[in-house]
């Protein structure tokens, strides 16, 4: 049911909200290129009169002659800011007084209302101008505070209404930024908040705002952080890291990579700028040294200032004061002022990378072991056998030469107990039992000690896994080092031998 005396609003076309879109995103887009210039003017600004971004924008946001007023201006005002105007033109002036004599003077008159519409609009238009064409003034710290209570002030009447129009719960403080700020704290809010406050903090939201005023207006945030028993740690690791990262900015506007980045050279400072380009200025304790050699919470906190408010810092050399700072110290060496850089003693030899070799766990000395086996071998007129294959070693330790040796003396009788695997070695490697010429390689040839024995062995086909023949071979009829260099040739032939079966890596 439509409500009389209510026009009912048409309904747009496609076309008509396709257009209103448009025109929208053009507005939004504009809006963000006004926000980007001003910006850009305010950080010019800052910058050309050595300011701060806070403050300039303090600057252009409070207005000065945009600061909006709630007076409206009227014909009365117009009357009587022209009537000021003529009096200052022939210097009739009370000062002070001025305003309150002028205004009961009209007021008491009625002249002013019985202006035709045009001088109104003369007059409005006139005030108009006056207004927007008024030089800018500087905002000064009582603008501050009444820019504050006014804005407040008509934030407060909507707030109370959207909490009674919606039932949502509102809390809102604010604070002061400095101690030399002339306004005070404000807060709002409502009763299920103060309870909740109350409740959990034992506070109300007034006594939390205060505190929270307190304590950022007192500057009590850094003396929290860096008191108590690691006061100087902590002061050592800020100003660490402020070092260092300041030096990686800069480093990295030259092109250093990150796997590049050098550390802070605390004691030798000045061939860190010779190498690198760059130098520490402002430090406030002396010669630069390690800030964990600097004893002094005092000392700690005086450069912690420097670094934190820009007094100390990293600056890169030109080329010329580059060059210069080389030239001083090759001067400073040429004169003996200054000892140069130790050279190493292998400087221009040849690094030779070491390789450590596997060894075997005993070393015997090969003269000694070469008089055992001829002694032993003249001694001993029984049979000797062929050298063995070493026995395939199952998990256990390698034998050495000595046992490989004691081998050949006594008729190999005891290779059984000592390799488990000549009794294990049929059930693992079933494929070797009937012979070995099919995995012997591509070159089919089989090791010089084992010629003859693959089809005229007593235990039939070649199988290396059991005992071989070894009658016809006496050791008393050999030379004993003609015995040695044959058995260091079985020694090596077996090696290769099992290779090429697989059974050793």
């Amino acid at each position: 049911m439509s409500t009389p005396g209510l026009k009912k609003k048409s309904r747009r076309t496609r076309e008509q909200r396709k257009i209103s879109a448009a025109h929208t995103a053009e507005m939004w887009k504009e809006v963000g290129d006004a926000r980007g210039a001003y910006m850009v003017t305010i950080a010019d600004l800052a910058e050309k009169y050595h300011t701060s971004l806070e403050w300039m924008s303090k600057q252009f946001f409070l207005g000065g002659k945009l600061l909006k007023s709630s007076r409206k201006v009227s014909v009365f005002n117009a009357v009587v800011r022209r009537e000021i105007a003529k009096r200052k033109e022939n210097g009739i002036l009370d000062g002070r007084k001025t305003l309150a004599i002028v205004s009961r003077e009209l007021k008491e008159s009625g002249e002013w209302k019985n202006l035709t519409q045009e001088e109104e609009d003369e007059l409005m238009d006139d005030i108009q101008l006056e207004t927007v064409s008024k030089a800018s003034i500087k905002v000064h710290a009582k603008d501050v505070a009444t820019e504050i209570a006014k804005t407040m002030g008509n934030i407060d009447p909507e707030i109370i209404g959207l909490e009674k129009r919606t039932g949502c719960n509102v809390f809102w403080g604010l604070t002061r930024n400095t101690s030399n700020d002339n306004f005070g704290p404000r807060s709002y809010a409502s009763d299920p908040v103060k309870n909740a406050c109350l409740a959990l903090f034992k506070l109300t939201p007034e006594q939390i705002v205060v505190n929270v005023d307190a304590y950022i207006a007192s500057g009590v945030e850094g003396v929290v952080r860096t008191s108590g028993a690691r006061q100087t740690t902590l002061l050592k690791k800020e100003i660490r890291d402020i070092v260092r990262t300041s030096m990686e900015e800069i480093l990295s506007t030259r092109g250093v990579s990150a796997t590049q980045m050098p550390q802070v050279a605390y004691h030798n400072h000045e061939r860190f700028v010779r190498a690198w380009g760059i130098e520490l200025v402002g430090w406030t304790e002396g010669t630069i040294t390690n800030p964990g050699e600097i004893t002094s919470s005092v000392a700690l906190r005086r450069l912690h200032n420097a670094l934190k408010t820009g007094l100390c810092y990293w600056r890169e050399l030109t080329d010329e004061e580059l060059a210069t700072r080389k030239e001083a110290h090759e001067q400073r060496i040429i004169s003996g002022e200054e000892q140069p850089r130790a050279t190493r003693r292998d400087k221009g030899k040849r690094k030779c990378v070491s390789v450590s070799a596997k060894s075997k766990a005993i070393i015997e000395d090969e003269d000694s072991e070469y008089e055992n086996l001829a002694n032993r071998a003249s001694n001993n007129n029984s049979p000797t056998p062929t050298p063995p294959l070493p026995a395939i070693n199952n998990g256990a330790g390698s034998l050495s030469q000595s046992d490989s040796l004691r081998d050949i003396l006594n008729n190999n009788q005891d290779v059984s107990e000592r390799s488990p695997a000549l009794i294990e070695g049929a059930q693992r490697y079933p494929d070797l039992v009937g012979g070995t010429a099919s995995v012997m390689g591509p070159d089919d040839q089989i090791p010089s000690f084992l010629e003859g024995m693959a089809n005229n062995d007593q235990h039939g086909p070649l199988n290396i896994f059991q005992p071989w023949n070894t009658s016809g071979w006496n050791s008393a009829t050999k030379d004993p080092e003609q015995l040695a260099q044959e058995y260091h040739q079985v020694e090596q032939e077996t090696d290769v031998f099992m290779r090429r079966l697989g059974l050793i890596s």
